[in-house]
């Protein structure tokens, strides 16, 4: 036994409605982020991610790609701030996930 941690294990997403192209439509501005490098910190639930694929929305269109950008949130805060979740799902070396909204994170670039 180790350290009481937070982990995202099993975590399920059920589907809602719209797509990628309906949120990016209804954003005044935001970001799309498609990719991250993360380490979460799984003592307090702190990520901090890098965008390894990721774009800036005004005005509900992509405007440019993203460029040396982190995402900082914890993980409990990601979960309450989910405002909106797609209809489609996303699978990858070791997750499945739909689109979703998160209302704010914290976001540095430079």
């Amino acid at each position: 036994s180790g350290l009481p941690h937070i982990s995202t294990s099993n975590l399920i997403l059920t589907p809602g409605k719209g797509t990628l192209d309906d949120f990016i439509s209804e954003m005044d501005k935001g970001i799309v982020c498609r990719n991250t490098g993360d380490r979460p910190n799984m003592t307090t639930g702190e990520l901090s991610a890098m965008v390894m694929e990721g774009y800036y929305v005004e005005n509900g269109e992509i405007q440019h790609p993203l460029k040396n950008t982190l995402i900082g949130i914890n993980m409990k805060d990601l979960l309450k701030k989910v405002t909106q979740v797609g209809n489609d799902s996303r699978t990858t070396s070791t997750m499945i996930t739909p689109t979703f909204v998160i209302e704010s994170a914290n976001i540095t670039s430079g």
